[in-house]
């Protein structure tokens, strides 16, 4: 799962921040999820204006956030100190939970049992696996990062479509 979200996280920040500034020092960044590899949240930057900037956060480490400022189509902006952090439910992020699954075509050698996804599936069960239109059952095949492998070979000339969903 490539977007996380959480409930009711958020603290504010204990440095001022620039523009162009892409770490964020908060008072509790605890209260964040952290984000393993190409996994993110969104938060919101709320100035006591009511200045708003969505950033999406790549990284947590204690209070730190790495962030890629402006997400959204919002401005960067300098942010004081005491501004809240809000993890927030944004049009972004209900998009990459329900974004489009990823389809990658195969054809059998009648030999070959491993092929090499484009993606990497959170589990099995973010997988469909076809064989000349037939559904394939989890137990005929494991995923082990972006490697699929099948318990037996497909057939010579089969059509393999494998759909990974996102979420």
């Amino acid at each position: 799962m490539p977007v996380l979200l959480t409930n009711n996280a958020e603290t504010t920040l204990n440095t001022a921040i620039n523009a162009s500034e892409t770490a964020l020092v908060v008072a509790d960044g605890s209260v964040f999820p952290t984000p393993s590899t190409d996994q993110y949240f969104y938060a919101t930057l709320v100035s006591q204006q009511g200045t708003l900037e969505i950033v999406k956060v790549t990284a947590r480490s204690g209070n730190i956030l790495t962030v890629t400022r402006g997400a959204e189509s919002t401005t960067p902006n300098g942010f004081a100190v005491g501004t809240r952090v809000e993890a927030r439910v944004t049009a972004a992020s209900v998009s990459d939970v329900f974004a489009a699954p990823t389809i990658n075509n195969f054809t059998g050698t009648g030999s070959q049992v491993d092929f090499t996804l484009s993606v990497t599936p959170t589990s099995e069960n973010y997988t469909m696996v076809y064989i000349d239109g037939v559904y394939q059952q989890k137990n005929g095949y494991s995923v082990s990062g972006t490697t699929l492998t099948f318990s037996e070979a497909p057939p010579l000339n089969s059509g393999i479509e494998v759909m990974t969903l996102r979420y």
